[in-house]
């Protein structure tokens, strides 16, 4: 090899650092530095075939055929550099008795990511081999690439994050249905109590009025009369309707409420009385409880209210016969405990009260609503619609909680807490009233206020005949001014609560100022604490109707606690 044959390889290594060379056998006579440091194979002096492969044009790899195609872009791929691939052109040398082929070419890629991985650098694509506008192109291709995908990235972030809202927004669109329709249902609710309050308040006026004659007519009957029979009726009849306003009154937050400890084991056995006549044969009652089982904080007469409600709604879901059970327990809470109704238990002492029945069931469209007023199954005339109502609103006037679990056809399962009492020896609680009140310890002078005549009569009777001596009068201002003309005090006050001008608190303030310790009962048909504020525990109150043994026992009460 002569001094130009040596200068024009050293051009060639320089300006072309993969190019080489090969024989008419396609083994190698040299090759280009850089493509020697990526195949160090190369300088054995191999075959062509065996490092390369042609793969484009596709052609049968013979120095005839690739002197042929001289002007034809090859593509080869380096199989000992995995990926690595060579653009370029076959040459043939200058002196066709050399029989030298050249290839002259660069590395050749389609994205600048495969640059790393081929053991490349951009410095393997010097200026003068004509590829800066691909590689230009690859790089901005590259950018678009990578901005599209970061692109992608933030709106897949946005969308996670709008995703995540709509759920937040949907769970409070959910959330404001519900409060608009507890808002709604309390509105109706209250509407519903106002008017239902109402009516039994005008209607506790009347049945006293009833049950007030009957009952002093009923005294003054000959034993053989046959009147006395029809009298017996009228006052059951009258009984019957105080309950039904008592339903009334409850719905409307208007009845008496006065919790205090009762023996839950007593009650259970009292109620058992009542229910087994009340259900009938066909149902089978079971009630069970603990010998010891704990007082329980809640009105006395509400309690069994409460399971003569569900007792008879209960028996009502039978088709033909079926079996109650009734169950209490004490349960302890260490911590709050969510019940089916949604309501949180408090931590504490608790009865539990059980009444399970095997009956027809409910839907739940039907057991979402067992508790509002006035709602009913039944069929018209076998139902008011108060009893499940009264049994939420006694409960929770109670502080404690009601829950239901029923399936159609699986019967139904609702669930009473009531705060547990403190008493030791629960047995030795004492009925309120229990005793009738000596006739000897009754009597006085005694001040009636009552804005009804029709009330006002046969409670004035009522009270003479108790011993008695009754100053009548329509309202405060007439009261007041008949204290002030008395030159003793009157032994008594007996003053409606709710009446046109002053009430009856009102008045007692006044009355008290002359008068410090004179003993005052109210009379109403109202909740005390709707019709005027808190009940004190120093108040006594009459609710309407009442006759004349529950009136003397009030009275009773009233003078020994002055």
């Amino acid at each position: 090899m002569n001094n130009q044959d040596t200068y024009a390889f050293d051009v060639l290594a320089r300006a072309f650092p993969f190019h080489f060379v090969v024989n008419d056998d396609l083994r190698f006579v040299r090759a280009g530095q850089r493509l020697l440091e990526m195949t160090p194979s190369l300088r054995g002096g191999g075959l062509m075939t065996d490092q390369f492969r042609i793969e484009r044009p596709e052609l049968k790899a013979t120095a005839k055929e690739l002197r042929a195609r001289s002007e034809t872009v090859f593509i080869l791929e380096m199989l000992a550099s995995d990926g690595v691939r060579l653009r370029g052109q076959f040459f043939s040398a200058r002196s066709d008795q050399s029989g030298l082929l050249f290839f002259l070419g660069h590395p050749w890629i389609t994205d600048l990511a495969e640059l790393e991985p081929a053991g490349l650098t951009l410095a393997d694509f010097p200026a003068h081999a004509g590829v800066t506008d691909m590689l230009v192109l690859l790089q901005a291709r590259k950018s678009g690439g990578d901005e599209a995908r970061s692109l992608a990235r933030r709106l897949q972030v946005t969308s996670a994050q709008l995703e995540k809202r709509n759920v937040q927004l949907q769970h409070e669109l959910e959330q404001r249905k519900q409060l608009e329709e507890t808002v709604l249902e309390s509105q109706k609710m209250e509407a519903i109590g106002q008017l239902a309050g109402g009516v039994a308040h005008d209607f506790n006026n009347i049945l006293l009025a009833i049950n007030g004659h009957a009952a002093l007519a009923a005294q003054n009957l000959d034993a053989n009369s046959d009147l006395g029979e029809h009298m017996e009726h009228i006052l059951e009849a009258s009984r019957r309707a105080a309950d039904l306003t008592s339903r009334l009154l409850a719905f409307g937050r208007r009845k008496v409420m006065v919790p205090s400890e009762v023996d839950i084991v007593k009650a259970l056995d009292e109620i058992e009385k009542i229910l087994r006549p009340l259900l009938g044969e066909r149902v089978h009652l079971r009630i069970e409880h603990p010998p010891d089982l704990d007082t329980v904080i809640i009105d006395p007469s509400a309690l069994q209210q409460i399971l003569l409600n569900l007792a008879i709604n209960a028996r009502d879901a039978f088709v033909d016969e079926g079996s109650i059970s009734v169950r209490a327990a004490s349960v302890d809470l260490d911590a709050p405990k969510t019940l089916t109704s949604g309501q949180q238990l408090r931590p504490g002492a608790w009865i539990t009260i059980e009444v399970h029945d095997d009956g027809c069931g409910m839907e739940k469209a039907v057991r979402e609503r067992i508790f509002e007023p006035f709602f009913t199954t039944k069929r018209p005339g076998h139902g008011t619609g108060l009893g499940l109502s009264t049994v939420w609103w006694i409960v929770d006037r109670c502080n404690g909680a009601i829950e239901v679990e029923s399936r159609v056809g699986e019967g139904t399962l609702f669930r009473v807490h009531l705060p547990r009492g403190t008493a030791s020896d629960p047995a030795s609680l004492l009925t309120e009233g229990q005793e009738k009140p000596n006739r000897q310890e009754i009597g006085g002078h005694i001040l009636l206020v009552e804005d009804e005549d029709m009330v006002r009569k046969p409670v004035a009777q009522m009270l003479r005949q108790q011993g008695w001596t009754v100053t009548e009068t329509a309202n405060a201002d007439q009261a007041l001014a008949m204290a002030e003309a008395s030159p003793v005090p009157f032994d008594m006050v007996l003053s409606d609560m709710v009446m046109p001008g002053l009430g009856g608190r009102d008045l007692a303030v006044l009355l008290r100022r002359r008068w410090p310790d004179i003993p005052i009962v109210f009379i109403t048909g109202y909740d005390p604490e709707s019709a005027g504020g808190v009940v004190a525990d120093d108040e006594l109150v009459l609710t309407k109707p009442f006759g004349p043994e529950e009136l003397a026992q009030m009275l009773a009460k009233a003078r020994q606690q002055a």
